[in-house]
């Protein structure tokens, strides 16, 4: 990746109203989850963080022990802007996006994993800060991941580990197929089989079926994963649980959700075409 700056824009993100409605929302979110779909999206963070900070490609690190130490109390600490206000300062410093990503935000959550499985960090310490983690990443480099490059109208379809639910996927599959679009539907498949799935063939539009709210916790994971294994594909969640968590799925952070079907076909059309369309979907419906 080239080295990118982080002032103007990327910081602007970090306003700290939003960054304040962003941690409640996630404080409401992490309440409803059982332990154990917390303890799988903290795994999944901070898993595919240290996996990306062990790529060569990226070059080596800046952060020292120390730095990556005080990141991790300050994502843990009771204050929500801690984290921020030292990213901030390292931004002042002239950190580049791959050093703030990489070095201190990976290192942190790698340091969070850590003291997890040596029983120096609760569960619910780790998910604060994983949660941070995730919230500041999304926040400033959620829109810098570019495109899939599809010269086809693509996407992936899928409905969520657990649900049985499967007609509505397959209705929107089948008309989207008449519509035109080269569709790979994916269902009863488990969380790892859709990620690699995605891995191995990035496609443009993800479109993910969610009906219970007892798979909010899936769909939360899945989310994450996917942002971090390809971030440049756009989510769109779609199914009766968007009306139901309107406040979880703020934070969880889709490009783009719906309630009915024809509502999610306009907006996989929107997310195909527009390559600055992260986060910004034009209908009340879309996520922040």
């Amino acid at each position: 990746m080239r080295a990118m700056s982080l002032r103007g824009k990327a910081t602007d993100q970090l306003d700290p109203g939003v960054l304040a409605a962003s941690e409640a929302d996630f404080d409401r979110l992490r309440r409803r989850l059982p332990p154990a779909d917390l303890q799988a999206f903290a795994q999944e963070v901070v898993l595919r963080l240290a996996e990306k900070r062990q790529s060569r490609s990226w070059g080596r690190g800046h952060a020292t022990p120390e730095e990556i130490e005080a990141l991790a109390s300050a994502l843990m600490s009771e204050s929500p802007t801690a984290a921020v206000d030292y990213i901030t300062r390292l931004v002042s410093d002239g950190a580049s996006i791959e050093a703030i990503y990489l070095d201190y935000l990976a290192g942190a959550a790698r340091y969070l994993g850590d003291g997890w499985m040596q029983d120096e960090v609760g569960l619910t310490s780790v998910t604060v800060g994983v949660g941070r983690i995730y919230t500041i990443m999304r926040r400033i480099f959620g829109s810098r991941s570019g495109q899939v490059v599809a010269t086809e109208r693509t996407a992936f379809f899928c409905t969520l580990p657990g649900e049985t639910h499967r007609l509505g996927a397959q209705m929107a599959a089948d008309l989207s197929r008449l519509e035109g679009w080269d569709i790979r539907l994916r269902t009863d498949r488990t969380h790892e089989e859709l990620v690699d799935d995605l891995e191995r063939r990035p496609a443009p539009v993800v479109a993910i079926s969610a009906t219970r709210p007892e798979s909010l916790g899936a769909l939360t994971r899945l989310v994450a994963a996917i942002r971090l294994a390809a971030p440049a594909t756009r989510v769109l969640v779609a199914g009766p649980l968007v009306s139901k968590e309107p406040e979880a799925m703020r934070w969880i952070g889709p490009d783009a959700v719906a309630t009915e079907l024809d509502e999610a076909m306009s907006l996989m059309e929107w997310l195909f075409d527009d390559p600055a369309s992260r986060g910004t979907a034009p209908s009340d419906g879309a996520a922040d």
